[in-house]
């Protein structure tokens, strides 16, 4: 079962493995999507016009039930008098805060289907496979800001929060040497990796936030410009965000403080606070106790 600890200004979530992350991700998303669309239809104003017949459909468009005649005519007992709203004096006291609206969506979310068969997945899962994937999101560290910024010269967000996401999954294989089942792990992780950096991105930048993520084959960012800058998971800034780089004389590998160098890390950068209501809402999605 993945857990959530919440620290301060860092998030920690574990839980099987990139590509479990991928499925429930992608489950959350579409929940928000059809709420979306479900908040879209029940606004005023959506549906139908009044207007009849629509100009680029002509008589194929339903009529308005209000003006049955051609040129939008109608008799004098199907026109109703216009409604008076009656002003009401909002109490903001009553509203909900934005930890309670967030409490209110992860409940729905839970209690739908799609949470419902996640929630019986995982608890299954729980059962027979370790969690070996680590989730953190942490503000990132003021001396480390410059140089990460440099990797994302068009974000255009100096002035905002930078938050820092790593994912990093305990492999079957010690990354500290090369073979072709090194190889071809690599290359599976990198591909679940993206896929799932891409899911996560797409809900941040649905929210407003820009989003990126480096991409673990060539240490650029996945949807910026590409630059001379880069950041592989051997780079020493990954001391700072709790990894130890191992020298191994002939080349450098990144290292966990549980897995040691039985570890895939890859990272996501974004403008969301750690404390944002999306954010907690990501990190949620992941795991149900």
């Amino acid at each position: 079962m993945a857990k959530v600890l919440a620290e301060s200004q860092r998030l920690v979530c574990r839980l099987p493995n990139l590509k479990a992350m991928t499925a429930r991700i992608r489950c959350f998303s579409s929940y928000r999507q059809q709420q979306q669309s479900s908040s879209d239809f029940d606004k005023p104003g959506a549906g139908v016009g009044n207007e009849w017949p629509d100009v680029k459909l002509g008589f194929l468009t339903p009529p308005d039930k209000s003006f049955p005649m051609p040129g939008n005519i109608g008799t004098p007992a199907q026109l109703k008098p216009p409604e008076v709203s009656i002003p009401v004096e909002l109490n903001i006291s009553t509203l909900p805060t934005a930890h309670e609206k967030q409490v209110i969506v992860m409940e729905q979310f839970f209690l739908s289907d799609e949470g419902k068969a996640m929630t019986d997945q995982s608890e299954k899962s729980s059962k027979t496979i370790e969690n070996v994937l680590e989730c953190i999101a942490l503000e990132c560290p003021k001396k480390l800001r410059k140089g990460f910024m440099e990797l994302f010269p068009e974000a255009g967000i100096d002035k905002d929060d930078l938050t820092v996401i790593t994912l990093c999954q305990k492999t079957v294989n010690d990354m500290s040497g090369w073979s072709p089942a090194v190889g071809e792990e690599r290359d599976d992780l990198t591909e679940y990796f993206i896929a799932g950096a891409k899911e996560i991105c797409e809900l941040l930048k649905a929210e407003g936030y820009w989003a990126d993520f480096i991409d673990p084959s060539c240490g650029l960012a996945f949807y910026g410009r590409h630059t001379n800058t880069n950041l592989f998971e051997t780079d020493e800034r990954y001391r700072s965000l709790g990894f130890d780089v191992v020298d191994l004389g002939c080349c450098k590998v990144i290292s966990h403080h549980l897995w040691g160098t039985k570890a895939f890390v890859g990272s996501l950068f974004t403008n969301a606070p750690t404390d944002s209501a999306i954010m907690r809402q990501i990190m949620q999605s992941l795991h149900k106790d």
